[in-house]
C-alpha cells in the first residue's frame, strides 16, 4: 500500500532517532544484565553494590512542593492562588505511585543513563438529566418571556444538551479531574536530533496497544489504517508499537505505527504548557554538549571492573587450592595410610618403619602444595583489589563519603572539612533530580491552572477560589509573573540567605535609627543629613530596596516634626537653662543607648555564638550519621556482592 507524506516523514524521524541511540541501547540492555545477575559465577557485582549506595545519595527523600508570590509583597489574591495550588499538588503527589515512578526514572538514569517522566490530565464525565439543570430564562427583542427547551444556564453560560433520545435531554458534566505522572521505560522515549533541551523539537513515547485499545484510545477510523494480519484467533492480542508524538513546530500530537499507510491520527496538542512538551527534562548522570545521546556510567569505570573481575576469578581459584593435597613416593605407598581415619590419640602400625624413617619419614615421602606462596599470592591480590576498588569510589564519588568518615576525637573544624567531602562530590547528583522534581511540579501546576475547574479545586483544598483567582490561574502569562514554583530543597538555599540579609538589616537600620532620632529631635537642622543617611545605608541591604518608599515617608514626617516652630518663650534665660538641661538629658540618654546597645551586641554576638555551635553541631550529628549508615550500607553490600 501506498503510504502518505505525513507517514513516511515520521517513519523516517523515528528510524533516524534509533538509529543514532542503537549503540547506547545496547549497552543499556547488557549493563541492566549485570547489575541484575554479574558476570558469571565469580563475579564481584560492584556495579551493584555501587548503585544502591548512588541511590540514596541521589533521591533519599522526596522534595515537597513549595509555592509562594514571586515577589512576596502585599497581594492577597496571589497569596490565596499560590495556597491553592501547593494544596493541590501535595494532593496530587501524596500518592506511593508519584514516589515509586521517582524511584524508577532515577533507577534508569544510574543503570542505562536516562530516566524520563510524563504526565497526563484526564477527567470524568456523566450525562446529567437537562431538567436537573437549571434553565437561562430567554427574552425576544421586545423584552418578552419565550420558551426555549434547548437553552439552559450553567455556570453562567448558554448550553445545549450533548445528547438527546426518547427518554429525553442530557448534558455532558465534568467530573473528577486527574492529573497523573507516568514513568516512562529507557527504551520507550525518543526524541529529534538535537544538542541541547532547548532545541529539541519533538519528543515521543512509545505504547503496546492490540486492536481493541487502539479503537478505544483513536476510534475506528485509525484501527482501518493499520495493515491488519488475517483474521486468526490471536490478531485481537497482538500488540501493535504505537507512538505517541508531540511536535513543538506544528504544536500537534501524532499517533503514528509503521504497520499503518498514514498517520493514526493528528490533533491539536491537548495542553498548551509553558514547554509545550508534558514532560521535563530527562535525567542524565552527565551530559556533554555535542550530543544528548546518553551515556551509562557503568561505561566510565567499566575497564577497572573487568580487573576487578579478573583478580576475583584469580583469587577463587588460589583459594580453593589452599588445602592440605600433593603427591607421594609411590615406592613407599606401602607404608602410608589413609590418615583421615584415625583419630585423636590413635596410632596404627606400618610396615618397614626402619626403612620408612631412613628414607626421611613422612617430610621424604610426601610433597604437599606450595601452600605459602600461595597465600603471599593472594595476599597481593586482596591489596590489588582495594587498589582498584579505591580508583572506582574516587570515580563514583563514593570515596568522599568514605573519606568524610570523622572520628569522635577529631576537632571540630577537622570534621566540618571532612563533612564537606561527602556533599560537595554528591551535590551535582541531588541538584538534577531536584530540577526534575521541581519542574514536574511545574507543568502538574499548570495542568491544574488550565484545567481544573473551581469547584473541584475547592473540595480538593478546601479554600475558596474566587472569581479573581481562577481569572490568575487560568492567566498563564500573569500566573508566571506573580506566582512561583519550586521544592522545598531548591529555594531553601534563597530562603537562608534573605533571612540572614533581613536579620542582618534590622541590625544594621534599628541601631542607627537609635542614634538618629535624639539627635534630630536634639539638632532639628541634622534631620535631613541623618535621613538621607538612613536611606543610604538601606539602600545598600537588597532586603531594605523594597521598604525605601516607606522610609522616605517615615524621614519626611520626622523632618516636618522637627522643623515645627517652638513655643516662644517670654524669658531668654529661662530658655538657654532648658536648652541646656535637654543637653544634659540627651547626653545622660545617649550615654544609656550606647551602653545598651554594647549589651544588645555583646548579647547579640553570644547569641550568635551560641546559634553557630549549635548548627555546627547539628551538622556535624547529621553528616556523622549519614556517613555512618553510608559505611554500613557499603559493607553490607559488599558482602552481598561478594556472596553474589
Amino acid at each position: 500500500m501506498d503510504k502518505s507524506n505525513e507517514q513516511k516523514f515520521w517513519a523516517s524521524q523515528i528510524a533516524s532517532a534509533k538509529h543514532r541511540e542503537s549503540k547506547w541501547r545496547k549497552q543499556g540492555t547488557k549493563i541492566v544484565d549485570i547489575y541484575r545477575s554479574g558476570i558469571g559465577r565469580n563475579h564481584f557485582n560492584i556495579l551493584w553494590a555501587n548503585t544502591e549506595i548512588l541511590k540514596a545519595a541521589t533521591l533519599s527523600n522526596i522534595s515537597p512542593p513549595s509555592v509562594t508570590r514571586r515577589h512576596r509583597d502585599e497581594d492577597p489574591t496571589a497569596k490565596q492562588a499560590s495556597d491553592i495550588l501547593e494544596r493541590s499538588l501535595e494532593f496530587i503527589t501524596d500518592d506511593e505511585d508519584w514516589a515509586r515512578n521517582l524511584r524508577k526514572c532515577r533507577d534508569d538514569m544510574l543503570l542505562a543513563g536516562r530516566g524520563t517522566m510524563w504526565y497526563e490530565y484526564d477527567a470524568d464525565f456523566e450525562l446529567v438529566p437537562m431538567e436537573e439543570i437549571e434553565r437561562l430564562p430567554q427574552v425576544d427583542e421586545a423584552g418578552e418571556l419565550i420558551e426555549s427547551e434547548a437553552i439552559y444556564h450553567i455556570g453562567g453560560q448558554i448550553t445545549k444538551p450533548d445528547m438527546v433520545n426518547s427518554e429525553g435531554a442530557y448534558l455532558e458534566i465534568q467530573g473528577q479531574q486527574r492529573v497523573t505522572a507516568k514513568y516512562v521505560y529507557w527504551k520507550d522515549f525518543l526524541h529529534s536530533d538535537s544538542r541541547s533541551e532547548e532545541d529539541i523539537w519533538w519528543k515521543a513515547r512509545r505504547h503496546g496497544l492490540n486492536v481493541d485499545e487502539i479503537t478505544s484510545l483513536l476510534g475506528e477510523e485509525a484501527t482501518k489504517k493499520i495493515d491488519l494480519p488475517e483474521v486468526t484467533n490471536d490478531s485481537k492480542t497482538e500488540v501493535y508499537e504505537i507512538w505517541e508524538i508531540w511536535c513543538k513546530t506544528t504544536r500537534k500530537r501524532i499517533w503514528f505505527t509503521d504497520r499503518a499507510t498514514d498517520t493514526l491520527e493528528v490533533e491539536p496538542a491537548p495542553c498548551q504548557l509553558t514547554t509545550f512538551f508534558p514532560c521535563p527534562k530527562s535525567l542524565y548522570p552527565f551530559e556533554t554538549t555535542n550530543t544528548m545521546v546518553p551515556v551509562p556510567e557503568y561505561t566510565v569505570y567499566q575497564p577497572q571492573d573487568q580487573g576487578l573481575n579478573t583478580i576475583v576469578q584469580r583469587f577463587t581459584k588460589l583459594t580453593e587450592l589452599l588445602k592440605v593435597a600433593g603427591v607421594y613416593n609411590g615406592a613407599s605407598a606401602d607404608a602410608l595410610i589413609d590418615m583421615n581415619i584415625l583419630g585423636d590419640g590413635e596410632y596404627k602400625a606400618i610396615q618397614n618403619a626402619g626403612s620408612f624413617q631412613q628414607s626421611g619419614g613422612f617430610q621424604g615421602a610426601l610433597h604437599s602444595l606450595p601452600l605459602q606462596e600461595i597465600i603471599t599470592t593472594i595476599q597481593g591480590l586482596e591489596a590489588r583489589k582495594g587498589i582498584i576498588k579505591g580508583e572506582i569510589y574516587e570515580i563514583t564519588g563514593i570515596s568522599d563519603v568514605i573519606r568524610g568518615d570523622t572520628k569522635v576525637h577529631e576537632t571540630a573544624t577537622a570534621q566540618r572539612l571532612k563533612g564537606s567531602y561527602g556533599s560537595l562530590r554528591l551535590r551535582p547528583r541531588r541538584e538534577p533530580m531536584e530540577e526534575f522534581i521541581r519542574d514536574g511540579y511545574r507543568i502538574m501546576s499548570e495542568l491544574i491552572s488550565d484545567k481544573f475547574t473551581s469547584s473541584n479545586l475547592e473540595r480538593m483544598t478546601g479554600l475558596e477560589a474566587n472569581e479573581e483567582v481562577m481569572e490568575l490561574l487560568k492567566n498563564d502569562q500573569m500566573r508566571s509573573f506573580r506566582i512561583d514554583v519550586e521544592t522545598d530543597s531548591t529555594v531553601q538555599p534563597n530562603e537562608e540567605i534573605d533571612q540572614r540579609r533581613a536579620v542582618e538589616y534590622g541590625s544594621v537600620v534599628g541601631n542607627l535609627l537609635q542614634q538618629a532620632l535624639p539627635a534630630a529631635q536634639a539638632f532639628p537642622a541634622l534631620g535631613p543629613y541623618l535621613g538621607e543617611t538612613v536611606k543610604f545605608i538601606s539602600r545598600q541591604f537588597k532586603a531594605g530596596r523594597g521598604l525605601e518608599n516607606s522610609l522616605n515617608d517615615v524621614i519626611e514626617q520626622l523632618n516636618q516634626a522637627a522643623q515645627q516652630p517652638p513655643q516662644q518663650e517670654s524669658d531668654g534665660k529661662e530658655l538657654l537653662e532648658q536648652q541646656k538641661l535637654q543637653m544634659e538629658q540627651m547626653k545622660v540618654s545617649q550615654d544609656g543607648q550606647i551602653a545598651q546597645m554594647e549589651n544588645q551586641t555583646k548579647m547579640q554576638i553570644a547569641q550568635t555564638n551560641a546559634q553557630v555551635k549549635v548548627m555546627d553541631t547539628q551538622v556535624r550529628a547529621n553528616s556523622e550519621a549519614e556517613r555512618n549508615a553510608a559505611m554500613i550500607r557499603k559493607n553490607e553490600l559488599d558482602i552481598l556482592a561478594n556472596r553474589r
